[in-house]
């Protein structure tokens, strides 16, 4: 291997330097919840019965993965949560004043 030439990996997980075969990428499948964090932005299997990946599955060298959220709807959906939350918790404060307030009539002892 040589750090100064450039290294490609084709759709299967062969990294190449050269023409050269340099090693295989292992395709897996994992289900959710059979990965654990390991460090800081590292994850491992849970148990060693790892699926391969679908025959479909394929590497693409220089390419970006985009979100699966689109940031529009999720942002109107955050406003409305706070919104939601701002009105519970108003509502919540006017309960208790209305507790205070009767605790404080119920205590008041005569005319």
């Amino acid at each position: 291997m040589n750090p100064s030439l450039p290294i490609t990996v084709t759709e299967d997980g062969n990294i190449q330097q050269s023409g050269q075969s340099l090693g295989q990428m292992s395709l897996v499948d994992f289900a959710p919840g059979d990965l654990v964090k390991q460090g800081n932005t590292m994850f491992r299997p849970a148990n060693a019965n790892v699926k391969p990946a679908p025959s479909s599955a394929q590497v693409l060298q220089g390419k970006t993965e985009s979100s699966n959220v689109a940031s529009s709807e999720s942002t109107v959906r955050l406003v409305n949560v706070m919104r939601q939350f701002e009105m519970l918790q108003k509502a919540a404060n006017i309960a208790g004043e209305m507790d205070r307030k009767s605790i404080s009539e119920v205590a008041k002892t005569g005319p």
